[in-house]
């Protein structure tokens, strides 16, 4: 009797004596003939990974192939955009002060950026 892979493993041809690992940036589900990349704001930075992790508020992984971190934090004057998955400078009227921002922050009155 054939034994389905694992989770985290795949076969790709019939007839395999075993199954590979998935290598770190993809994972795979049981019964897998191919390991699926992460997808943009995930990572998975060892092999035979089962699923992807959600980067750290403030950081991201811009890459749509084989994310196997995230990365460090925007810059001043910078906010990690969840939605594009990069860092984007805040819009004018708007600051971001130190590194690890989410948000923009709007100026106060009498003054601008």
């Amino acid at each position: 009797e054939c034994t389905a892979c694992s989770a985290g493993r795949y076969s790709i041809d019939g007839g395999d004596s075993s199954c590979s690992n998935c290598p770190s940036g993809t994972y795979s589900n049981m019964s897998s003939t191919a390991c699926t990349s992460c997808l943009e704001g995930t990572y998975s930075s060892s092999s035979s990974s089962t699923q992807c992790s959600y980067c750290t508020s403030g950081q991201f992984s811009s890459s749509s192939t084989e994310s196997t971190s995230c990365t460090t934090s925007c810059g001043s004057g910078k906010y990690a955009n969840n939605d594009t998955f990069s860092c984007d400078s805040c819009p004018g009227g708007h600051y971001a002060s130190g590194s690890g921002n989410t948000v923009c922050t709007p100026c106060a009155a009498g003054r601008y950026a």
